[in-house]
């Protein structure tokens, strides 16, 4: 196979081929703007917005997920707004910069400029083709670039002709771990497990010193980063908290609140359809992985992908995580077919045929989602944006009618607090009362619902809105807590499949009898 001289591809600008599967992948991205937020994603950008207001997380807002997300959705709000349509622009911005990482990255090491050109296709466009409401803005769809930048640079720093340029490769290889590692703990095995083969090979050709001299950069340049955190949860005296929160508490998750098979069977489902026109060429990059040390990278990281989706709790956007080794080894397959179509040509036309088969099922719901949208006019104004956003997520119209509760006439100003779908936080514009957020109350423990119970006794809310689902939780797994809410707060309005409490005090409760 013939490699392309580093030297000469880094002085390429962008070709036309390139610049045409950006704007094809620009295109695909922008029919995912007007999509509306689920509960996750409303949570993050709540909190964000009110860490911009001077909220500190982990003390004002408490959540067992590494700072990453909630830093990358303040990052995003400050610059563009907390609204979903500004932070889905963002994460446009983020996959098209990791789309010409890509196509930069891969010349160096694949026959054909060609299949370096179109591997955003199979990996940014692969997932905006299939990604719904759920998948969006995710730490699994945010996580990849920096995943991809420390496996290939930690690979490219192994290499020979590397050189004097080793040192930068190894800082940017850990730099962009501790990225990941912020994003999501458990991720930073990833890019360990292509340290560990870089450093074979390195300590094989060069011996244990090249290998020591290696370490310093790369384990330094991860450590930095993390020292800013450290020195935060220090400052408040959290730093045996921060130990629980982010490595005992949650594995304990899934004692406390066991997925369901079904969840995973929907998952894998949902991967296949939505990606086997990818694996099949990917399949045929297996042949790359013999040859070239970022195939073999990236077949550890699919494998260690897997081990994460596994040991996690199923939900929907966590199968997007193995599909970004999966596009990057189907690029590796192409070339490697393209390379010998002459020697194979059945095989080459098996694979072509089987792969455009498959993708018509993302093909078909890329084009619905497309239909969709011009349906709806583009979701420009506000009447059509919501007509879209029920489309997405039917709750959509309930969740507005909740948040729009506390903008009626004579509501008192003030915190509140949301047991149930963080969307009415966000839309409400109020700030949240307590630490304890109420989006997933079947996780918590003992130890947390003591926390959630302690904490609206000593800062109640004016107002506290729970669904029913997120009560009956609350009333079996906290009777403290319920009977706080009970004796304390009032019935007033039942929305979205739950009601909206005021506290006693108020004159909401005045007008009604009984609680």
């Amino acid at each position: 196979m013939t490699v392309v001289a580093p030297a000469r591809v880094r002085r390429l600008p962008l070709g036309r081929l390139d610049l045409v599967v950006l704007a094809l992948v620009l295109l695909v991205g922008l029919a995912h703007v007007p999509f509306p937020f689920t509960g996750d994603q409303a949570m993050f950008a709540a909190a964000a917005r009110g860490m911009r207001h001077g909220d500190r997380l982990y003390v004002d807002f408490w959540d067992y997920k590494q700072p990453g997300v909630y830093l990358w959705y303040l990052a995003a709000g400050s610059l563009l707004g907390f609204r979903a349509a500004a932070m889905h622009l963002a994460e446009l911005a983020w996959m098209l910069a990791f789309a010409v990482v890509l196509q930069i990255t891969l010349r160096t090491r694949l026959a054909h400029a060609w299949t370096a050109s179109v591997a955003p296709l199979a990996t940014v466009g692969a997932y905006y083709a299939v990604a719904r409401a759920t998948d969006l803005t995710q730490v699994e769809a945010l996580v990849a670039l920096p995943l991809y930048l420390s496996v290939w640079s930690a690979v490219a720093a192994a290499e020979p002709s590397t050189g004097r340029r080793r040192t930068q490769l190894l800082v940017l290889s850990g730099v962009t771990a501790a990225v990941a590692a912020y994003l999501k703990l458990e991720y930073v095995a990833i890019p360990l497990a292509a340290w560990a083969s870089a450093g074979v090979t390195l300590g094989r050709r060069e011996g244990a010193a090249a290998l020591r001299r290696a370490a310093m950069p790369l384990l330094g340049a991860a450590v930095v980063p993390v020292l800013p955190l450290l020195a935060y949860f220090a400052a408040h005296g959290l730093l045996g908290e921060m130990w629980w929160t982010f490595v005992v508490f949650p594995p304990q998750v899934l004692r406390i609140d066991p997925p369901p098979v079904s969840r995973l069977v929907d998952g894998v489902t949902w991967f296949v359809r939505s990606f086997a026109w990818l694996v099949v060429p990917a399949v045929a990059g297996i042949a790359a992985v013999r040859r070239d040390a970022l195939a073999r990278a990236c077949a550890a990281w699919l494998v260690v992908a897997w081990v994460a989706v596994l040991t996690q709790h199923w939900w929907p956007y966590h199968f997007v995580l193995p599909m970004w080794p999966v596009g990057i080894l189907a690029v590796f397959g192409v070339d490697h077919l393209w390379s010998e179509r002459h020697r194979v040509r059945g095989l080459v036309a098996t694979v072509a045929v089987v792969t455009a088969l498959a993708s018509l099922l993302p093909a078909r719901e890329l084009t619905h989602d497309a239909r969709e949208l011009a349906a709806d006019r583009f979701a420009l104004a506000t009447a059509d944006r919501q007509r879209f956003e029920t489309a997405w997520v039917p709750a959509s119209p309930r969740l507005r009618a909740a948040a729009a509760f506390l903008a009626g006439p004579g509501r008192a100003p003030g915190p509140v607090w949301v047991l149930g779908n963080p969307t009415i936080w966000l839309a409400s514009g109020r700030d949240q009362a307590i630490a304890m957020n109420g989006w997933s109350p079947t996780e918590l423990d003992a130890r947390l619902w003591r926390r959630t119970h302690d904490e609206l006794v000593a800062t109640p809310p004016v107002y506290l809105f729970a669904d029913d689902a997120s009560a009956r939780v609350a009333r079996s797994r906290s009777a403290a807590t319920w009977t706080f809410v009970s004796t304390s707060y009032c019935r007033v309005e039942r929305v979205a499949g739950g009601w909206w409490y005021a506290r006693r005090d108020l004159p909401e409760c005045a007008a009604v009898r009984g609680g």
